[in-house]
């Protein structure tokens, strides 16, 4: 869930001055912020932090937990979809969001534009090769993260294992081939924790069962090529990596539906497929894959 959590004061500040108005909006539209203790609000019925308090809930329930950060910074991953508005050093806070991929800001020096960007999309047209997931993902470089979920119900579903080699089909490897370099490009160089990468898929022994599938792939050799990746993707920190397989009779295969990359910060939308490029960078599908923040 994202949530801002800030000081009491700090929320004071951004009702009451004109260049921190954003950060007003943005917690009217989330409907909820986490200060470190009372508020007092003015009994003016005029006052931008009245009409703030009759907006939305002002929730002082995350006291210790956002006065222990400057201690004890790690604790900001039991909210890792948080954004911290704190009354910290610049450094420190910079810090605190390089290594765990939180936003998290100091006040006065507040910037909104890593949330209130426009999104945007890329166009790939199918047999073109003038863009790589490198090129998709450029807009978020400087964005941090710490966890990811990709989700395509029928990612593997072109993928294929040579029996007779017994390894699997290095001229049928779309999925693989584009989640490592999905994967590669979400995660970032330098992380303080163990990162988690979630991925959503349709549960192939099933779907083959039920003649609704053409992979020679299996769940296993599925998750066992996935895991095989972090190997393959050089980070200075322990990357955890959990695949699940929805069944198709279970409620959660709704969740699967849409084509999807998640973070804590942004989110890209594949109408289509996210096994989007051939090994030589030719695009598979014609498709627009949106690019948006969290808010």
């Amino acid at each position: 869930m994202v949530a801002i959590f800030t000081t009491a004061s700090i929320l004071d500040n951004i009702c009451h001055t004109d260049d921190l108005s954003v950060w007003q909006d943005m917690i009217v539209k989330l409907g909820e912020v986490f200060v470190d203790g009372d508020v007092d609000i003015p009994l003016d019925m005029e006052d931008p932090l009245f009409i703030l308090d009759s907006a939305i809930k002002i929730d002082d329930s995350k006291k210790e937990f956002i006065t222990s950060i400057p201690s004890s910074p790690e604790i900001v991953l039991q909210e890792p979809c948080g954004i911290f508005l704190l009354d910290i050093p610049t450094h420190r806070a910079s810090e605190i969001q390089s290594k765990y991929g939180v936003i998290c800001q100091s006040y006065p020096a507040f910037n909104h534009n890593v949330l209130t960007q426009k999104g945007t999309s890329a166009e790939l047209v199918e047999g073109m090769k003038d863009k790589r997931w490198s090129d998709i993902f450029k807009k978020f470089k400087d964005t941090p993260t710490n966890s990811a979920l990709i989700i395509d119900a029928h990612l593997f579903e072109n993928d294929q294992y040579d029996e007779r080699q017994g390894c699997y089909d290095k001229d049928r490897s779309y999925a693989i081939n584009n989640l490592k370099d999905i994967i590669d490009q979400i995660l970032p160089d330098y992380f303080a924790d163990i990162y988690h990468i979630g991925i959503l898929l349709i549960n192939t022994d099933e779907a083959k069962a039920k003649r609704r599938s053409r992979t020679s792939l299996t769940n296993a050799r599925i998750a066992s090529a996935i895991n095989k990746l972090k190997k393959k993707i050089s980070r200075p920190y322990e990357i955890n990596i959990e695949v699940i397989f929805f069944s198709t009779e279970d409620d959660g295969h709704k969740l699967i539906h849409n084509r999807r990359i998640l973070t804590n910060t942004y989110v890209l939308d594949a109408p289509y497929k996210l096994a989007a490029f051939e090994s030589n960078g030719i695009s598979r599908a014609s498709q627009t894959i949106g690019r948006n923040f969290q808010i």
